[in-house]
């Protein structure tokens, strides 16, 4: 019997190891030894999707390919140095994508657009561009129905999708960090900033206020601070944390922080300030050992604001994590993107004594979370 197609394809694998003449000709985006490549085309593509759960509509190749001219090249690198790790990510998306026009016109800008508000210490934030269209769900019935229904809600207070549209395309913040004082607690502020076009922002929030459906179901309370367009806070008699709404130039602010803190501008960790200066598309930061020491001291705190809310099961996981001042071996995470198809990521990593080491804690307390579910 002849032999399966693939054993002749591993026999021409295994022969190029000793050949280097017989090997693929790639075309290398970075230069570092360390590296992983993937070519997807779309059967590929639509068995993975399957594979994953993406739904039976993703999942079928030619629906796939009205989404992507040619197959997905992909490039990873891995370089390391004593003092962090460097992942930098390539891809030929706007070749590939079959409706690339507008990410073309994607062009990297002063700190990827992040928009920072609420002073405090800076823990977490994320900027990214954003392009949407309803239409773009159409390869999804469910998302697109739900897509359908909320516009329809949102026409009875005169939003129309374009408005939606033109505030979706533009430019995303999360961040976390900003003071925020909930039931006397001073806990780290949340917010969200989508920064729009054709005055979006101010049409949405300006209509949602003119309806009074609207503001008899979230009474909000409108305040001035300088710098912005108009600044409302939910009442505190109907949420017991500082919401706060706001427009200012593009913008449409929304977070939990306290208002007095928006005109303020919060503490940047050491490893953000120079992302700030640089031209790109965006960015993002996880202060890691800030996160982890935060936490810490509201687990210890028996007073604190996240203890109060936890039963003892959950308490006593996060006991185990927090126990002889364990520590993580990465302080610090960046991620930014120069182009629609590069990005790096970078990993700050410290030398943790092994009595201090995060994994051994990390597995007790999955044991402890499974005892406990076991139980019940």
């Amino acid at each position: 019997s002849r032999a399966p197609p693939w054993t002749h394809q591993l026999d021409a694998s295994m022969e190029a190891l000793g050949k280097k003449e017989n090997r693929l000709a790639l075309k290398r985006r970075f230069d570092s030894p360390n590296y992983w490549r993937m070519h997807m085309d779309m059967p590929m593509a639509a068995g993975i999707v399957e594979m994953t759960g993406g739904g039976p509509i993703l999942g079928q190749s030619d629906v796939l390919t009205e989404l992507f001219n040619v197959p997905l090249e992909v490039e990873v690198a891995f370089d390391s140095k004593p003092e962090s790790v460097l992942v930098s990510i390539a891809a030929n998306l706007l070749e590939s994508l079959a409706d690339a026009t507008r990410y073309k016109d994607m062009k990297p800008v002063k700190g990827g657009n992040l928009f920072l508000a609420g002073g405090g210490k800076l823990l977490l934030a994320l900027s990214a561009p954003l392009t949407f269209r309803g239409a773009d769900l159409k390869a999804h019935p469910e998302l697109a129905a739900s897509w359908d229904q909320l516009v329809a809600g949102l026409e009875t207070v005169r939003i129309t999708e374009g408005d939606v549209e033109d505030l979706l395309n533009g430019s995303f913040t999360l961040a976390l960090g900003s003071d925020a004082t909930v039931m006397g607690s001073n806990i780290p502020g949340v917010y969200i900033a989508l920064t729009g076009r054709k005055g979006a922002a101010a049409k949405i929030l300006g209509k949602l206020m003119e309806n009074e459906q609207f503001a008899q179901l979230v009474p909000l309370i409108p305040l001035q601070v300088d710098g912005w367009d108009s600044v409302f806070a939910v009442s505190p008699e109907e949420f017991p944390a500082p919401l706060v709404f706001g427009v200012t130039g593009d913008t449409l602010f929304m977070g939990v922080l306290n208002s007095d803190a928006l005109g303020q501008t919060p503490e940047i960790p050491a490893g953000l300030a120079a992302m700030l200066d640089s031209s790109l598309l965006g960015i993002g930061v996880a202060d890691v050992a800030g996160i982890w020491n935060w936490l810490r001291r509201e687990v210890a705190d028996p007073n604190s604001l996240l203890s109060s809310v936890m039963d003892d099961d959950v308490k006593g996981i996060l006991d185990t994590l927090f126990e002889e001042e364990a520590e993580p071996s990465v302080s610090f995470f960046k991620l930014w993107a120069t182009d629609p198809g590069t990005a790096f990521m970078e990993f700050s990593v410290e030398d943790v004594p092994q009595e201090k080491s995060l994994l051994p804690r990390l597995l007790k307390a999955a044991q402890l979370a499974a005892s406990q579910q076991d139980e019940e």
